[in-house]
């Protein structure tokens, strides 16, 4: 169809002409169709590459500007071995190097395809070569060509330097490339451009390079066959990169459509629109094209590669929103409805990859040049420039490959944001109805620069009721002052990185519940007097668990140490306190050789270093080894101690030697002494200790990890004899989202912290939403302090026999100032709960107290008491 328009600003005119027409290549593409599609972000399967073919950055290098280079990308058959009977090929290609001319091309191939094919393309089926380097007589190049069984079908001439031989007749002259106005090159420079190559049922081929048809209608005398598709390049003497992105094939898609609308039309023959004037019919010019490729949640989608807008200023593109609706309505500016000016200032991002629903379609637009009319464009006039929509984009959504993670059991949440990112916000919008449906059932947070994010068993991954992966989207202002968005992946553990619900804690100190939950609401219940936490210290069974000597349940369990089993206090503030270690103390300091089978200490194994290798010999202790120190006596002068570790590369042989080291507890004074037998050869195999690796076992998380840097007694799998326990809850917050729950909590309601997950269905165990469901049990290992807290490098205070803290001295309180004061733990009196033998006692002289004499025996005071 044809269109002339007229614009009229002030006394000035400016026309615009326009030459629609219908195009299947730009319609929306059947999903039925057997297919193959890759981006490269990762090495996809169904495809090998051989010679210098790789994959990585994100592009297919089939060979980079290296001399005498030679790649294949060859992909396994996906038409499951029907025969092919036309298909559509779309890529990006970058052709760049340094050297004067591109050399040598890559080819396009389907049929039998054998390595190397490089830039001449298969023998046996059909090849496109893009030929960049005439090797002199008989090359027809530099040119694009098509051939079948090895035999030239069509060509046309490129603009490579390089051409010592005048090309045959048959081949078409040398296009324009649009974008610089100059005699088309197949190098490309520093960007990707566009290839296009289509073969119709009938066996006549298409070829779009740089956005023009270069090819156009080829009759190959190509009959349906199998085969597989493959892409091919080569390097010589001269050499340029041949890098591929954005693969995307689909076969047999154009069968039964029949011939073009305008096949046999006077239109095919029309070479001008107006007397003297050049008429850019879309054979030699840029025409619409449709644009296939994946994108991640997060990811913002600007302008394919050759598209205005594509680098530089962004260009608005138009959400058809029939097709998909998981895009940001915030951060996306309508240029239907804004115009295109206001809508440069918005971005499309994914915020959702919802299964059978996970596609955007993109128009995006082109803005008419002086070429198309008379004033067309002109500004200084008043006319603005038309845009069309030229090239629509179908853009597959998935969760990020690789992204960044929000690990619960860290402590860290995200991380430090950037600066722009920390303020920003958490994305949300809890309506299925509504575009960009992402809730947030992670009860994700923003404070102190980074996000938290609370749970990951409230999201619904599969069914009709789909809600979201666990991720937290957090959208922000970009430097360029656009949206932009980070997601993060939410893990609850991280076994690898040691980010697991099990941690160290001091006695002494605050509990600190996993974050975020200090920044949250209390999970309290009641009020006044009668109020208290919902989180708790489960209770072992009876006989379980650390228990002090001569442990009676009968007659201790009701007296003043009944909480003695336990490990925490809750004050009135609703806070636990760490208050006591094991009853035991802190384990003998033992140093060596650890076995696991039997949890005993040996002597040190005989070392053995090479000569100019790097040596590591590790002591195993029984102690956590930031308060100890290794050293050594007479040690060689190439090596040094790192820790608990001895380091370094000899440079001469030595004879078995015996080497005195000793372990020294910086707080306590202990040591212990070893013998390390050491010899140095010239040639052999390194003999050394590793450090020590533990396997524990978390029965309340399922989760196995491999401590390297604790000692045994925080490394084995937990039990209530090593460890202890905390169920923690929250309150919910406004703006926490419960998909799927037809009467969800309201806000202020108390829930779990994380459901544990039945081991044996893979299924979280109670009901998210009620106070009532056990939540997940997490492990603290107490440990005793022994430095000072106000100075780390001393031991800890002393409290002396027969001294008293009235007043602060040696670094302790005093209690007088105190408003109220417990003694909650004495070691003296778990040693042995027969004598309870306390070793202080909490007296206040200065205030009357009075004391039966019959209640101990006496008829008359002491003879020690003075009246």
């Amino acid at each position: 169809h044809r269109t002339l328009l007229r614009f009229t600003s002030g006394d000035a005119v400016a026309f615009e002409r326009v030459f629609s027409w219908l195009d299947t290549a730009v319609s929306h593409p059947n999903s039925s169709l057997r297919s193959f599609y890759s981006d490269f972000s990762i090495p996809p399967a169904g495809a090998t590459a051989s010679g210098t073919a790789r994959v990585g950055s994100g592009t297919l290098r089939l060979t980079d500007a290296i001399s005498s280079q030679s790649g294949d990308y060859v992909l396994d058959d996906f038409n499951a071995g029907d025969p092919v009977q036309s298909f559509k090929a779309t890529f990006m290609v970058s052709i760049n190097g340094t050297l004067a001319t591109a050399a040598d091309g890559f080819s396009f191939n389907f049929g039998t395809v054998t390595p190397p094919l490089g830039e001449e393309g298969t023998g046996d089926g059909l090849a496109v070569s893009f030929d960049s380097y005439d090797n002199g007589s008989g090359d027809v190049a530099p040119t694009i060509m098509i051939r079948r069984n090895g035999t030239i079908k069509a060509a046309v001439q490129m603009g490579e330097s390089r051409n010592p031989t005048p090309e045959p007749a048959y081949v078409l002259p040398n296009p324009t490339d649009p974008a610089t106005g100059t005699p088309m090159t197949i190098a490309t420079g520093d960007q990707f451009v566009p290839v296009e190559i289509e073969l119709l049922a009938n066996g006549r081929m298409d070829v779009w390079y740089k956005n023009v048809k270069v090819l156009a209608g080829i009759a190959t005398g190509y009959t349906a066959r199998t085969g597989r598709f493959s892409l091919a390049a080569r390097t010589g003497g001269q050499y340029y990169a041949h890098w591929i992105d954005d693969l995307a094939i689909v076969v047999n898609h154009d069968n039964g459509l029949g011939d073009s609308p305008l096949a046999g039309s006077v239109a095919t023959d029309l070479d001008a629109w107006i007397a003297n004037t050049t008429f850019y019919w879309p054979d030699n010019s840029v025409r619409p094209r449709t644009v296939l490729a994946t994108v991640e949640v997060g990811q913002r989608i600007n302008a394919p590669a050759g598209e205005p807008g594509a680098t530089g200023d962004y260009v608005a593109g138009h959400i058809d929103r029939q097709s998909g609706t998981s895009y940001d309505p915030t951060a996306y500016i309508d240029p239907f409805e804004a115009g295109f000016a206001e809508a440069a200032a918005g971005a499309i991002i994914p915020v959702n990859a919802i299964p059978g629903n996970n596609l955007l379609e993109v128009w995006w637009f082109r803005p008419s040049t002086d070429r198309a009319g008379l004033n067309a464009g002109n500004g200084e006039l008043g006319f603005h420039s038309a845009f069309w929509p030229s090239a629509v984009g179908y853009y597959t959504l998935q969760w990020p490959v690789d992204p960044d993670e929000i690990v619960l059991a860290s402590n860290a949440g995200s991380g430090a944001l950037s600066s722009l990112e920390a303020k920003g916000s958490i994305y949300r919008q809890n309506d299925p109805t509504l575009d960009g449906y992402n809730p947030n059932e992670e009860h994700a947070i923003l404070s102190g620069g980074s996000a938290w994010a609370t749970r990951d068993d409230l999201n619904i991954t599969g069914g009709e009721d789909y809600s979201s992966d666990p991720y937290v989207l957090v959208r922000y202002t970009a430097s360029d002052g656009r949206p932009g968005m980070t997601p993060f992946h939410v893990v609850r553990e991280d076994a690898a990185r040691g980010w697991v619900f099990d941690y160290i804690t001091p006695a002494g100190r605050l509990l600190q519940a996993p974050m975020p939950l200090p920044l949250l609401g209390k999970p309290i219940e009641g009020t006044g007097d009668d109020a208290f936490s919902l989180n708790t210290e489960p209770t072992p069974g009876v006989g379980e668990g650390d228990l002090p000597v001569n442990w009676d349940e009968a007659r201790d369990a009701v007296g003043p140490q009944a909480h003695y089993p336990r490990f925490t206090w809750e004050d009135r503030h609703h806070d636990f306190w760490v208050y006591r270690g094991p009853h035991a103390g802190l384990p003998d300091l033992e140093a060596g050789t650890y076995d696991p089978d039997t949890d005993t200490f040996g002597d040190l194994p005989a070392a053995t270093a090479v000569v100019n290798e790097a040596f590591r010999y590790t002591v195993h202790v029984s102690r956590r080894a930031e308060n100890l120190t290794l050293s050594g006596t007479d040690l060689p002068t190439w090596m040094h101690v790192e820790g608990m570790s001895l380091v370094g590369i000899p440079s001469a042989s030595l004879a078995e030697t015996g080497f005195a080291l000793k372990v020294y507890d910086l707080y306590s004074g202990e040591q212990v002494d070893l013998l390390l037998a050491l010899q140095v050869v010239d040639s052999g195999v390194v003999q050394t200790q590793e450090p020590l690796a533990l396997v524990c076992d978390n029965p309340y998380t399922g989760t196995s990890v491999v401590y390297t840097t604790r000692p045994p007694y925080l490394a084995v799998s937990p039990a209530p004899a090593n460890s202890f326990t905390m169920r923690f809850y929250y309150q919910t917050d406004p703006a926490f989202d419960w998909p799927g729950m037809d009467n969800p909590p309201p806000a202020g309601s108390n829930v779990p912290y994380l459901r544990p997950i039945d081991s044996s269905t893979g299924e979280y165990v109670g009901d998210a939403a009620s106070k009532e469901t056990e939540s997940l049990q997490v492990v603290y290992r107490p440990v005793w302090p022994v430095a000072d807290p106000s100075d780390s490098s001393k031991p800890l205070p002393v409290l002396s026999f027969s001294s008293t803290l009235t007043t602060p001295r040696n670094g302790l309180p005093g209690v007088r100032g105190m408003l109220t004061a417990n003694l909650l733990y004495q070691q003296a009196i778990a040693a042995d709960m027969d004598a309870a033998s306390p070793a202080v006692v909490l007296h206040d002289p200065t205030r009357e107290k009075a004391s039966g004499l019959h209640d101990h025996d006496l008829s008359e005071l002491p003879g020690g008491v003075h009246k």
